[in-house]
């Protein structure tokens, strides 16, 4: 056999093997971030709180997956429970409030009750006023395996994920 036809064996195997390796992984898990509003906040000490929160909070999915909907915030609040996806590995956020001014905070635990939800949280970018307006929050992800948002069985999420 020539060294041209063994140099050929060799390329279609590593590409076979390649492609073989390709179609046989894990797909990605689906990430999934969120988004709260509230008519207005207050800040105190570790405690920021919002006030009038609506009964659903929208959630929307990184790519590669692109998809989006609402879920109850009750549901959102279970995040935060014993063996909620947060309650592991606190998610960041990026609270934007008054004018358009940006904190970067970590959401240690989170209280909804009625149309107010207070987090515990732990400043990690920007100021927080002791008090403003609308207030959003956009909720970094948590992973899922891609039957909808997260639930307390979606806690162990791959490493690099959160």
């Amino acid at each position: 056999m020539s060294l041209l036809s063994r140099a050929a064996i060799v390329v279609a195997a590593t590409l076979l093997v390649s492609c073989d390796a390709e179609s046989s992984a894990e797909p990605e898990p689906v990430k999934y971030l969120f988004v709260v509003t509230g008519g207005s906040f207050e800040y105190e000490g570790d405690t920021l709180s919002f006030q009038a929160v609506g009964p659903e909070t929208v959630w929307f999915t990184d790519r590669p997956y692109h998809d989006a909907g609402t879920m109850s915030t009750d549901e959102l609040d279970a995040f935060w429970g014993v063996d909620g996806t947060f309650a592991a590995e606190p998610p960041n956020s990026v609270l934007v409030h008054d004018e358009n001014q940006i904190a970067v905070v970590q959401l240690v635990d989170m209280d909804y009750e009625d149309d107010t939800m207070s987090f515990e949280v732990k400043g990690l970018h920007g100021e927080i006023p002791p008090s403003g307006g609308k207030v959003t929050l956009v909720i970094d992800n948590c992973c899922s395996d891609g039957d909808g948002p997260c639930t307390s069985s979606d806690a162990e999420c791959p490493e690099n994920v959160l």
